[in-house]
């Protein structure tokens, strides 16, 4: 229960909705429509709640609050709600990844990486401000080639790369950079 509004609030979402509902009425723009820029749950990281069943079950949680109309403050108001980086979930490829071979040329692991990020693969992951990025080109496409490996249900033909790639057992991922499998 708020003490302030004497309202009672069973998810934390709305709670967060009214206090930022309440904030703006102070200043005298209660009635501004609210946005959700961004919000989600982590499916995978170093702790036990990223899980990717905790985020389904958040991202369940939070678009059945968004069919809701308002929050006990703003009844009846609609309030948009944009979810961050929902992806397709990789299919586990029984402990395989494809990675660069060890004679692999830089412009053939520049030329993979042009040609992977050209398919629709999203590449930000590799760039100066990714998660995985790293100053060794074989490292990023490595990471890269799995991804697209991993995308195409880890079939053979996925890692050839015109001979560059090769399909190995030992993860690749780092304590940075967790690669797909």
């Amino acid at each position: 229960m708020d003490s302030n509004t004497q309202q009672t609030y069973n998810n934390m979402f709305d709670e967060v909705m009214d206090a930022t509902y309440s904030a703006m009425n102070a200043l005298g723009y209660g009635d501004v429509d609210i946005a959700v820029g961004e919000t989600g749950w982590p499916s995978a990281c170093d702790a036990a709640w990223c899980t990717p069943q905790n985020a389904a079950n958040y991202n369940l949680n939070i678009i059945k609050l968004a069919q809701n109309i308002g929050t006990p403050l703003m009844p009846n108001r609609h309030i948009d709600i944009y979810l961050f980086a929902l992806f397709k979930p990789v299919q586990p490829n029984n402990g395989k990844w494809c990675v660069a071979k060890q004679e692999a040329t830089d412009a053939q692991l520049g030329a993979n990486i042009d040609w992977v990020c050209s398919q629709g693969i999203d590449c930000k992951t590799i760039s100066p401000s990714g998660t995985c990025f790293d100053n060794r080109l074989k490292t990023l496409a490595s990471f890269i080639m799995n991804v697209y490996y991993q995308s195409n249900g880890g079939s053979e033909d996925a890692c050839s790369f015109g001979g560059s790639g090769i399909v190995v057992t030992t993860d690749p991922s780092t304590s940075t950079c967790v690669e797909p499998n």
